[in-house]
C-alpha cells in the first residue's frame, strides 16, 4: 500500500489558501508545508489538521537569500526521516492549484506500472475583459475565473528515494533528483487548474513581488506590461516556453481536453 504526502508551497496567497487546503485535504490526510507568508496565510496553514509540519522560510534560509526550489531540500530531509522511501510519493501542492484529475489514482497507476514520477497538464487559468464588469470577489475561484489557456507540463508527482534531492540555488526544478528519475510515467497526462491571476489587486502583488526577487517568468512580464492590467484578451505563446499552447485561448465549460492533444511534434517523453 502506497503511502501519500503532499508538499505544499505558500507565499502570500491567503486569497486562495483556505479553498486550496480545503481541496488539498480531500486527498492528502499528510502535508509537508513550507511557508514564506506575511499576509496571515501561515495561520490558516497551522490551522488544518492535515498539516503536520510546517516550515518557515526564516527556518531556512540565511538573512537576505532569496528562495529557490533547492530549500525543498529541508522538508525532503524531513519526510525521508519520518516515513523513508519505501512505496512513498510525495505531490506537489500549491495555493493557487487545483487537481482536475485524481492525483492519488494517477500516482497509483504510475507506481503499478513501474513509473518513478508523473506528468501533469497545468490548465492557467485567468482574467479575461469579458469578465472585467462581472468579477465576483465573494466567490470561489474556481468559479470566478473562468478562461484559460494551455497546458504547459510539469512534473507535478515523484516515487520518494534515498539521496533524491534538489539542486541548492536552482529555480524551475519542479521535482528532485534520484537514481530512478528518468522512468516516467508515458500513459495519460492528467490535469490541474493552475489560478496564478485571480484579480487586480493580487496581479499587482505578483508583479512587485516578482520584482523585488528577480523571479521572472514570459508570461508574468506579459501580463503586467500594460500598467499592471491583468484583463487580457488574448495570451500570446511565452517565447521561452516551448510547451505553451497560448494560442488555444477559451471558456471554462466544464471539461478540460486531453493534454496530449497539445504536445508538440517533436515531443518524445
Amino acid at each position: 500500500m502506497l503511502r501519500h504526502i503532499g508538499l505544499l508551497m505558500v507565499r502570500n496567497e491567503v486569497d486562495v489558501l483556505a479553498e486550496a487546503l480545503e481541496a488539498h485535504s480531500r486527498f492528502f490526510d499528510t502535508i509537508v508545508a513550507q511557508d514564506g507568508s506575511t499576509d496571515g496565510g501561515r495561520e490558516l496553514i497551522a490551522a488544518c489538521p492535515n498539516v503536520i509540519k510546517l516550515f518557515r522560510d526564516e527556518d531556512v534560509l540565511r538573512e537576505g537569500e532569496r528562495w529557490t526550489d533547492g530549500h525543498r531540500n529541508h522538508a525532503m530531509q524531513w519526510i525521508l526521516s519520518e516515513f523513508g522511501c519505501a512505496d512513498v510519493w510525495v505531490t506537489l501542492l500549491h495555493a493557487d492549484e487545483f487537481w482536475w484529475d485524481d492525483p492519488l489514482e494517477m500516482a497509483e497507476q504510475a507506481d503499478a506500472g513501474g513509473a518513478t514520477f508523473v506528468m501533469w497538464g497545468e490548465f492557467r487559468f485567468f482574467l479575461h475583459h469579458e469578465d472585467r464588469f462581472t468579477l465576483d470577489l465573494t466567490k470561489p475561484v474556481t468559479e470566478r475565473v473562468t478562461w484559460w489557456g494551455g497546458p504547459f507540463f510539469e512534473d507535478r508527482q515523484f516515487k520518494l528515494e534515498n539521496h533524491q534531492l534538489y539542486f541548492p540555488g536552482t529555480d524551475h526544478c519542479t521535482i528532485p533528483r534520484g537514481p530512478g528519475q528518468a522512468r516516467r510515467w508515458k500513459a495519460r497526462i492528467p490535469r490541474y487548474r493552475h489560478y496564478p491571476y485571480r484579480s487586480k489587486a493580487q496581479c499587482l502583488a505578483v508583479w512587485i513581488d516578482k520584482v523585488q526577487s528577480r523571479y521572472w517568468q514570459p508570461d508574468h512580464a506579459w501580463l503586467h506590461s500594460a500598467c499592471f492590467e491583468p484583463w487580457l484578451r488574448a495570451l500570446p505563446m511565452p517565447k521561452n516556453s516551448p510547451l505553451a499552447a497560448w494560442d488555444h485561448v477559451e471558456k471554462f465549460a466544464g471539461t478540460l481536453p486531453d493534454p496530449q492533444a497539445f504536445l508538440p511534434t517533436w515531443w518524445e517523453g
